[in-house]
């Protein structure tokens, strides 16, 4: 009787090192083909023009939350089967899995799945993102903060509003125009209007491409046209893109890229 219950443990033992095993190498391959499934898929839906950064911003927020959700389940299945193997739990393992997740169902799991695939969309469509100005539930700020679950919108009083992805339903994104950085200028009639164009398109492209802000714009700030005319000078717009959080920092160097460069020419501005 001795040897037929060591018999048994050690078979048992066996089985369990086996489902160890098992799970082990099907979590690693389901996260292979989740992990090149989110990149093809982003890789279609992706605008041309959005930084590389962004993009594996993004899809790591999707495979983190992913792989955790599927390694809590692969762990808890695992020990539901141990517990079956060494006999302490006697139903079967796929009916304790389906009492679990309907009990998770019956207790407001469905909004969270709810949020979690609003989520998923949110993020792989590109709706909004970090940094981005939009108006969600009539709330108006920039976005603090999106992941799967909720996104974190902070409004001009600095007060932070937690909306969960399920709850959106119209979203109005303002940083989705072509131009998100808009400088306007007051010239001189004195001064030749190409000539300003041409200053401004060189700073502009001077400033994509050198710096700190070096691969950082979607679209160099370039010279618009003539916003305004009146008898003492023109009003010049010059706008850009960028992906940056915080465009005012941009709009700061310009501004004294320009006043450096129009004091260096003698430009007279208004």
């Amino acid at each position: 009787m001795n040897q037929n219950f060591l018999e048994t443990v050690i078979l048992s033992g066996f089985r369990i090192i086996f489902i160890i095993l098992a799970a082990y190498i099907i979590y690693k391959i389901l996260r292979f083909f989740i992990k090149k499934s989110i990149f093809h898929y982003s890789e279609k839906i992706i605008d041309d023009k959005e930084y590389e950064q962004e993009l594996a911003k993004r899809n790591a927020t999707l495979e983190g939350v992913i792989f955790s959700t599927l390694k809590t389940f692969i762990v808890f299945f695992v020990i539901v089967l141990i517990l079956f193997e060494i006999g302490i739990l006697k139903t079967a393992p796929f009916a304790v899995l389906a009492g679990f997740l309907g009990l998770a169902f019956g207790f407001g799991g469905q909004f969270l799945v709810r949020d979690l695939i609003s989520g998923f969309f949110i993020i792989t469509e590109n709706q909004f993102k970090k940094g981005d100005k939009v108006t969600i539930n009539n709330i108006y700020g920039i976005v603090h903060d999106v992941n799967l679950r909720m996104t974190v919108i902070r409004d001009n009083n600095n007060q932070l509003f937690y909306v969960p992805n399920g709850e959106i339903k119209i979203v109005s994104n303002s940083s989705k125009l072509d131009y998100n950085i808009q400088f306007d200028i007051k010239i001189s009639n004195k001064e030749n209007a190409d000539y300003i164009f041409d200053v401004l398109n060189r700073l502009g492209k001077q400033m994509a491409e050198e710096g700190s802000f070096e691969g950082k714009f979607l679209k160099p700030i370039t010279a618009l046209g003539i916003e305004e005319l009146n008898g003492d000078g023109f009003l010049v717009r010059a706008a850009g893109e960028t992906s940056l959080q915080n465009q005012n920092e941009i709009l700061r160097a310009y501004r004294r890229m320009v006043k450096k460069e129009f004091d260096k020419l003698g430009v007279e501005v208004k």
